[in-house]
């Protein structure tokens, strides 16, 4: 048994993807009979401080983001302290620290308070500015983050390092610092209810959570409007979730090519669920390079759906040759066909491989 305490910016069950993750995993942790510690160290959801324990099995300390850093620290270290942990795992995002992304006296105390502890970092994100289009304004602004980073691994000193794509590890070993592939998993987890709009005559296709501007979704929507009068099929397109402004737009190109669309706006986690289980593909307008890191792609694929990226040109600088992410396909014209060929991806629970990988590498 060991005594693990998780550091995030915020808790907010449903609104903070990293505190989402970050519950889950030390919920699944907890079964093991492992004692749980969480610290929301920024948490905009909450006015002041509050301790309290979850499902009977984990503490939690949730600290405003308007704290003082004197009084944050003082709290933090009294809380770690009392605690005694073998682990601390910082669930690292910049922003989720510092409202521009500079946490620079935040990194400082942390890596003060940590000292003496086995440390590991997850790299949920690392700096902005990273694609060749970016403007100077987000290259310089993710300069200054890279920097950070650096100054916040050669003083933490972390034992292990994890990050979530192939991309992060590949600018991490650039830096010099060896970090290994952590996969992001699903925050919904799969209904063993049939799905709600299924029909045999019927293909639905879902986009699952925010929409990323710039996607060539007029191209997209011809294609599939003329795919759908070639087969004889009637094609939907699901808007689920928060997709945000973006989704107007996709909704009026879908009606210029006379493609049908249904808003399903928020749901609960077990329609959400149902609602992918009906689908036979999913749709992302996060670059191929970064869907590793989307919470709504991981959760089409535990779904068993083949992806489709429908994004705005979006290349890395200074990093190439990465691999091919198997079940995910980038949108090309005269590609659609494609993706409903695509075999179903099969994927057995993958918090509980998640699970095994973390305890794996803090064991050794």
């Amino acid at each position: 048994m060991m005594k693990i305490v998780f550091i995030c910016g915020s808790i907010e069950l449903g609104r903070d993807g990293v505190g989402d993750y970050t519950m889950r995993l030390a919920q699944a942790l907890a079964k093991y009979d492992h004692q749980l510690a969480v610290i929301a160290a920024s948490d905009t959801y909450v006015e002041h401080e509050i301790t309290e324990v979850i499902n009977s099995s984990i503490i939690t300390l949730r600290l405003p983001a308007n704290c003082k850093h004197t009084q944050r620290f003082d709290k933090m270290n009294s809380f770690i302290r009392g605690v005694n942990p073998d682990w601390i795992s910082v669930q690292f995002v910049p922003f989720s620290f510092h409202p521009k992304g500079l946490p620079v006296v935040f990194i400082n105390r942390l890596a003060k308070l940590l000292i003496g502890f086995k440390v590991h970092v997850m790299f949920h994100e690392l700096w902005v500015g990273m694609d060749k289009k970016a403007s100077l304004k987000f290259k310089l602004w993710g300069g200054v983050q890279k920097k950070l980073i650096i100054s916040f691994i050669n003083k933490l000193k972390p034992k292990q390092i994890h990050t979530n794509t192939n991309l992060y590890q590949s600018y991490l070993n650039k830096l010099g610092f060896k970090s290994d592939i952590l996969p992001l998993f699903s925050n919904i987890p799969v209904s063993s209810e049939k799905g709600i709009i299924s029909n045999d005559n019927t293909i639905n296709l879902v986009l699952f959570g925010s929409i990323h501007y710039g996607a060539p979704i007029e191209q997209l929507a011809n294609e599939i409007s003329a795919y759908a009068s070639s087969y004889q099929k009637k094609i939907v397109l699901n808007f689920l979730g928060k997709c945000g402004s973006e989704q107007d737009n996709w909704i009026a190109a879908c009606s210029d090519a006379k493609l049908e669309t249904k808003v399903w706006g928020t749901q609960s986690e077990k329609n959400i669920s149902k609602i992918l289980c009906a689908s036979n593909a999913g749709i992302t307008t996060t670059p191929q390079s970064l869907v590793q890191k989307s919470g709504s792609v991981a959760a089409m694929k535990e779904h068993g759906l083949p992806i489709l990226c429908v994004s705005r040109s979006w290349e890395p600088r200074t990093v190439t040759d990465l691999p091919d992410l198997q079940g995910v396909l980038t949108y090309e014209p005269g590609n659609f066909k494609q993706l409903l060929l695509m075999e179903a991806i099969e994927i057995d629970n993958m918090l509980e491989n998640v699970v095994y990988q973390f305890l794996l590498t803090i064991s050794q």
